[in-house]
């Protein structure tokens, strides 16, 4: 590329005795273009390889955590809390109170249990209130006491909405699966359809 005694470049190729020059400098170029070409292939081939890792690697997270959630149902909702379950609960809740209740007052343990299911269940009809436990509520007995009955209460009354709530959801799961198999409702749609419909 460069030419004449001072090294400055010339625009016009030589034609003397440098054709073995440009030859070698052709052949060069070829080499280059060569190896360009190589080096391109080698680097595509190492970016799908690096794709296919991590495509890899992004599906076995995927498993990973499909496998860590919880069994489905058929229809693709989760699992919902067995009826005999939140029915034990309440059950256990009310017989807790039932025996509380009928120590405090001195009642029976059915009248116990019939207070407590009736002030749990917002019915309240009055005919057993406590009050002899509650009568010396000047002393830190008395107090403590009064404490404890409206905190089993408020407890209950939260424990109650959530029971409700749960076998809701429960029946109406049963009762939409029932009416499928009769045929009232259409089979569930797919994600992204429009919902269940007459």
């Amino acid at each position: 590329m460069y030419s004449g005694a001072h090294g400055t470049p010339s625009r016009v190729p030589l034609l003397s005795g440098n054709r073995q020059q440009q030859r070698r400098r052709g052949g060069a170029d070829k080499d280059r273009r060569q190896n360009t070409t190589a080096a391109a292939i080698a680097s595509e081939h190492y970016h799908r390889e690096v794709a296919a890792a991590a495509a890899a690697a992004a599906a076995a997270a995927v498993a990973a955590t499909n496998s860590k959630r919880p069994n489905k149902r058929r229809n693709g909702a989760p699992p919902g809390v067995p009826v005999a379950l939140v029915l034990l609960v309440l059950a256990g809740y009310i017989c807790l109170g039932a025996a509380v209740f009928a120590a405090w007052e001195g009642w029976t343990f059915i009248d116990g249990a019939y207070f407590c299911f009736v002030t749990l269940s917002t019915i309240g009809f009055g005919d057993l209130v406590p009050g002899k436990s509650f009568q010396g509520t000047d002393t830190q007995n008395g107090q403590l006491q009064l404490v404890a009955c409206c905190g089993y209460l408020l407890f209950g009354l939260v424990l109650i909405a959530m029971s409700f709530s749960l076998v809701q959801e429960e029946v109406v799961s049963k009762c939409r699966h029932a009416a499928r198999y009769v045929g009232l409702l259409k089979q569930p749609p797919r994600p992204g359809t429009q919902p269940y419909a007459l």
